[in-house]
């Protein structure tokens, strides 16, 4: 495969930032592969996914959520502790940030409103440029923050688990479905870097208590490196099959029943979001919010169905 910078030349396009995937888009010839699926990156926003996930009956895995759109904010956190069971808190989560930007945990419906109005200068101050400030919004999710949750050594961790998606056939995108996809056995498992607290008191340094996102727990100064990688016992980032081997071993879990629940889990997002990712490649609201240079809305939205028999994704979970 040759690695390049301009859709001239090589078997495949690989681009990160939005404005190369969009150059990629419109300018790939029919024989070369492209990394990102027309409309994806829209379509795992927060809120898109919610949406998704939303449509159709009640997933098991998915917890109480509201979404919230910058309107009506009373109403909306009277309604959400109204249905809340006692005691419960809710973690809020702007729709377009990553590494755990703007998340906050919320004890009373007040919190929750002032973490919904703080929402735009949270998110202004994280900007890393102008294309940032220009996909400022309001929107978020908020859901019920499950606790207590599943610990290790008296700490909080998550998998970050990876699933690649294939081209699609004709047939598949007649049904506005995905190619074939395919999960890796292994991945990364996230620490907190202090242990979860018994109390629901959210002062000062709660984040690296409550969030697994590398971004907030390599800051800290309990963040811990991993000296062996097979040692799933230690360390603030562990591979996956480590960590399932020390719960195994402790009665914890069922290695070959939990990778059946996460398969089970994986096709069910995929398609639930299958006909959003679709929909959004033929919007011209996804190609021009914000603008790109030289980029035409309207064509990208033209070419777009023509690609999903050459994009794939890799999807972290």
């Amino acid at each position: 495969i040759a690695v390049i910078s301009e859709g001239e030349d090589g078997d495949l396009l690989w681009a990160a930032r939005r404005d190369d995937v969009l150059r990629h888009l419109l300018g790939a010839r029919p024989d070369q592969l492209l990394n990102r699926i027309p409309g994806m990156s829209v379509a795992c926003e927060k809120l898109q996914t919610h949406a998704a996930l939303s449509s159709g009956c009640p997933l098991p895995f998915w917890p109480m959520t509201w979404a919230y759109i910058g309107v009506k904010v009373d109403q909306l956190c009277a309604r959400i502790f109204s249905e809340l069971p006692s005691g419960a808190r809710v973690i809020v989560k702007p729709s377009r940030t990553s590494k755990g930007v703007g998340i906050v945990i919320a004890c009373s419906k007040d919190e929750l409103r002032r973490a919904l109005l703080g929402i735009p200068q949270c998110l202004r101050q994280a900007a890393g440029g102008e294309q940032d400030l220009l996909r400022i919004t309001d929107d978020a999710i908020i859901q019920q923050y499950i606790d207590p949750p599943f610990l290790l050594g008296g700490l909080k961790f998550d998998f970050r688990l990876y699933v690649f998606i294939c081209p699609a056939d004709e047939q598949s995108q007649s049904l506005d479905e995905f190619g074939p996809a395919f999960l890796c056995r292994e991945g990364l498992a996230r620490f907190c870097t202090k242990p979860y607290p018994q109390t629901s008191d959210c002062r000062a340094g709660w984040e690296t208590a409550h969030l697994t996102n590398t971004s907030v727990s390599k800051t800290s100064a309990t963040f811990e490196r991993a000296t062996c990688l097979d040692d799933g016992s230690s360390g603030s980032k562990r591979k996956v099959s480590s960590v399932l081997e020390c719960l195994e071993k402790s009665g914890s879990l069922d290695v070959s029943k939990f990778w059946g629940s996460i398969e089970a889990l994986v096709s069910t997002v995929l398609r639930r979001i299958s006909a959003a990712v679709y929909e959004a490649a033929v919007a011209k609201d996804t190609y021009e919010t914000p603008p790109v240079p030289n980029i035409c809305g309207q064509r990208c939205v033209q070419v777009a169905p023509e690609r999903f028999g050459q994009a794939f994704n890799l999807l972290g979970f």
